[in-house]
């Protein structure tokens, strides 16, 4: 990469890393650019030239997250284990995304109160939910057919493992007192799929 590229790159990664900073700290409203920038340790200008409005930097971290999010899943399905003990690694990354709290549940929480005012946002943050419930009613589907699963719907688990995952999320944000909700995030999902295994197995 020229060195004129690589310091844009750079100026874009400081942006977007002060942004998610900002953003999980004060939320979307109070975050202002002028914080961003001073945080950033970049001028208006080189602000304005990367991103157009606060708006499309919102975005641009909210793609980043679920991009990363999509890539730490896959990683765990090509790994080429049994359904069971996928969805097992993969309450082990919600657990994971717990124990970072102060980094990315409030930012999570934000992008859901910003899509609650925003229809741009709303398409960006909701939308994922739909291919979610796709994603993990076609590995249940896919447990069934291989004899690791039985006695459940693959829509209707689809369902109730993302609202489980959501439920544990805001709980967590809410309780902030508790202690221990990366291992109780990753006891009831395997608890949950445990009791969708042929004969009562774990995950």
């Amino acid at each position: 990469m020229p060195p004129h590229q690589a310091r844009s790159q750079a100026t874009r990664d400081a942006i977007v890393l002060s942004a998610q900073q900002n953003f999980a700290a004060n939320g979307y409203d109070a975050a202002s650019i002028s914080q961003i920038c001073r945080h950033a340790k970049i001028s208006k200008g080189a602000f304005y030239h990367h991103f157009e409005s606060k708006q499309v930097l919102f975005l641009e971290v909210l793609g980043g997250w679920l991009a990363q999010l999509d890539a730490e899943l896959e990683r765990m399905v090509s790994q080429g284990l049994g359904v069971p003990e996928t969805i097992g690694l993969m309450a082990n990354l919600l657990g994971q995304i717990m124990e970072q709290g102060q980094d990315q549940l409030p930012l999570i929480l934000t992008f859901w109160q910003q899509a609650r005012k925003e229809d741009v946002v709303w398409e960006e943050a909701f939308a994922p939910f739909d291919r979610y419930r796709t994603y993990f009613a076609d590995m249940i589907q896919r447990g069934i057919d291989e004899g690791s699963l039985e006695g459940i719907n693959p829509e209707l688990g689809a369902q109730t493992l993302i609202s489980l995952v959501v439920g544990l999320l805001l709980q967590s944000l809410l309780d902030t007192e508790s202690e221990g909700w990366s291992d109780i995030a990753t006891s009831c999902i395997r608890q949950v799929v445990g009791s969708w295994q042929r004969n009562n197995g774990t995950a």
